[in-house]
């Protein structure tokens, strides 16, 4: 909850009925991994670049599923498909 002060209203999630909107809490008052939920995803061409034996398992998944990706896209591009 990078920027929000314990006490705020968190907008969007008020949709219970009879129920109180939900509020931001401090941060050390959440799970460690909530903080890695903010943190940008490595970008394909950074994954390229970087040598296999400092590459994380996390990285190495990530390589695959954007290079699968671009394959399905490109196979269905040759075979007419949108």
């Amino acid at each position: 909850m990078a920027g929000m002060k314990p006490g705020t209203v968190i907008p969007g999630l008020d949709f219970f009925k009879n129920e109180e909107a939900p509020v931001a809490k401090d941060r050390s008052e959440y799970p460690d991994w909530v903080s890695d939920l903010a943190k940008p995803m490595t970008s394909l061409a950074a994954l390229r670049k970087m040598p296999n034996q400092e590459a994380s398992d996390e990285d190495m998944m990530r390589y695959l599923k954007l290079t699968r990706r671009i394959q399905i896209k490109e196979n269905n591009l040759e075979a007419g498909i949108k």
